[in-house]
C-alpha cells in the first residue's frame, strides 16, 4: 500500500506544472512572435510579459497568447514573449495549438499602466488553459 502510494504522489507532482521566474524563462524565438504593436505614442509603453510553466501538462502543444482578439505569440515551455503596449484597456487571451477546435479558451482582462511591467502566468491546469495575472514582487520571491 505504501508503495502504491509513493508511486501516486510522485506521478501527481510529475504532472504539476511549475511557475517560471522571470529570469529564468527563455525568450521565445523571434520566429514564434506574430504580432509586433505599433510603439506607444504620447505615454511610456506598458510592458507586458507573459510566462509559461514548465512541467508534463499540456507540453505537447503550443500556447497561443492573443491580444484584443490577435494572434501575437506561440508560447512553448519555460518561454516568455515580452510586448510593449500602449497603455489602456486589454483582452489577453490563451489558446492551445487544436486543430480540430476542442479545447476552450481563457481570457482575462486588463488595465495597462504606463511605465509599468504587467507580468502573466501561462499554464495548462489539468482541465484547461490557463492566463492568471502574477505580480512581479511575489514571481521573483516565491
Amino acid at each position: 500500500m505504501q508503495m502504491f502510494i509513493l508511486i501516486l504522489a510522485l506521478f501527481i507532482t510529475g504532472c504539476a506544472s511549475t511557475p517560471v521566474p522571470l529570469d529564468k524563462a527563455a525568450l521565445i524565438s523571434k520566429d514564434r512572435i506574430y504580432y509586433q504593436p505599433p510603439p506607444p505614442t504620447n505615454k511610456p509603453a506598458a510592458r507586458s510579459i507573459f510566462i509559461r510553466d514548465r512541467g508534463i501538462q499540456g507540453n505537447m502543444v503550443n500556447a497561443h497568447i492573443f491580444i484584443n482578439g490577435i494572434h501575437a505569440a506561440a508560447l512553448d515551455v519555460g518561454e516568455r514573449a515580452d510586448f510593449s503596449l500602449e497603455p489602456g484597456e486589454y483582452i489577453f487571451t490563451v489558446k492551445p495549438t487544436d486543430p480540430l477546435g476542442m479545447t476552450v479558451s481563457d481570457s482575462l482582462n486588463q488595465t495597462l499602466y504606463s511605465g509599468k511591467d504587467h507580468l502573466y502566468r501561462v499554464f495548462f491546469d489539468g482541465n484547461s488553459w490557463r492566463i492568471q495575472r502574477v505580480h512581479p514582487e511575489i514571481q521573483n520571491n516565491p
